[in-house]
């Protein structure tokens, strides 16, 4: 997702411009923004642009996460809400 954004930002990127803003999508991913920043001296994108799309693609990621955990949570209990249970009787020993 890091990659896309910074394509945008680059729209006519020739192959070596297209390789550097994949390798900098890379190191954006790991949090390495210092030599993202290096790779992209003189392409356009800046630390603060780095910022966003970094802060957007792991809010993205998050919401995916959390809607699949939901839908799945959702699953089991209907899943579970459908199971008869057999119920024992419990003994009253006098």
């Amino acid at each position: 997702m890091i990659e896309l954004t910074l394509q945008g930002a680059v729209p006519h990127a020739d192959a070596t411009q297209s390789a550097l803003l994949a390798e900098a999508a890379q190191r954006v991913a790991t949090g390495q923004m210092d030599q993202a920043t290096a790779l992209l001296r003189g392409l356009g994108p800046d630390r603060l642009f780095l910022l966003q799309a970094y802060a957007h693609a792991f809010g993205c990621l998050c919401r995916m996460l959390s809607t699949i955990t939901a839908l799945s949570a959702l699953g089991v209990f209907a899943f579970l809400s459908e199971i008869k249970w057999p119920r024992r009787k419990l003994c009253n020993a006098l």
